[in-house]
This record gives structure tokens, sequence and C-alpha cells, in this order.
């Protein structure tokens, strides 16, 4: 597997934790509304705004999940499953470039455009199996070891 691919996979990974930690911090009442939907919200969210921050926490599950496997360091998915990864990243980013809120547009374009730009990496250059990750090793793909081996190997 090249390297590309897996190291785009871990920044996406890691910024889907700065996104999810964002939508707790919303859920646990940070007073952060203006830097998100469009900045409807000066303060804490109200109860639905929560729900919306909560459903969009948990979204990222199955996204992390996706595009890892699409490198071979998650769940053996098919590699198609990386593709409404990428639809949802581009949603995003066209919903935070055209926002009203420029707080918000200023916060959340770069880190979804990143986000974006890593999907397509994996999405177009990705499509390894966890056998084919640690083909050279027999130890598993997510231990670190095994890890440093495959971006070592491109």
């Amino acid at each position: 597997m090249p390297a590309l691919p897996v190291l785009a996979a871990l920044l996406f990974c890691g910024l889907s934790v700065v996104v999810v930690g964002f939508q707790i911090a919303l859920i646990a009442g940070a007073r952060w509304g203006h830097l998100t939907m469009g900045g409807r919200h000066p303060g804490a969210l109200d109860r639905t705004g929560r729900v919306l921050a909560m459903v969009s926490a948990l979204l990222y599950i199955p996204l992390v999940l996706a595009v890892l496997s699409a490198v071979g360091l998650g769940p053996n998915l098919p590699h198609w499953t990386v593709w409404p990864v990428v639809a949802v990243m581009t949603l995003s980013t066209v919903g935070n470039a055209i926002t009203h809120s420029a707080p918000e547009r200023r916060l959340w374009l770069p880190i979804v455009s990143t986000m974006l730009a890593c999907t397509l990496v994996v999405a177009v250059m990705g499509g390894g199996t966890p056998d084919q990750v640690s083909s050279s090793s027999s130890s598993s793909p997510l231990q670190p070891a095994a890890l440093a081996r495959s971006i070592a190997a491109s």
C-alpha cells in the first residue's frame, strides 16, 4: 500500500476526532453555536441543535471505518464504501464554503476541505485489504510496526 493513502486516512481520522470533539462540546452546552449550522444560534445550541450535533457525531463512526478499511487498517469493507464518504465531505465542503457565518467558514472550510482531499486520495489511490497492507509481516495491520512497514515500503 502506498504511504500517501495511509497517511491521508490517518489525517482524516485525526480531523474526525476534532470534529466529533466539537460536536460533543456542543451537545454538552458549549457556547459555540455561531460556529455551526450557519451561525444561526449564538451561544449554546437548543435541543434540536444538540440532537443534530449528536447525529453528526455518530455519522463519523461509519465514515472513519470506511476510510480506514479502504487502506486496509479497519474492517474489511468493500472499497466502494469510501465513495459515500467522499460525497459527504463534498457536501460538507460546499456547505461550509457558502455559509453566511464568516466565523464558521473560517474555522471549518479548511478542515472539511482537507478531509475531502484525504478521502479523494484514499478513494483513488487506496483499495488495499488488511492482508495486502501487512503482506510483508505476520502482525496485525493495526499494530504500529505493521503500519510503519507499510509506509516505509512505499
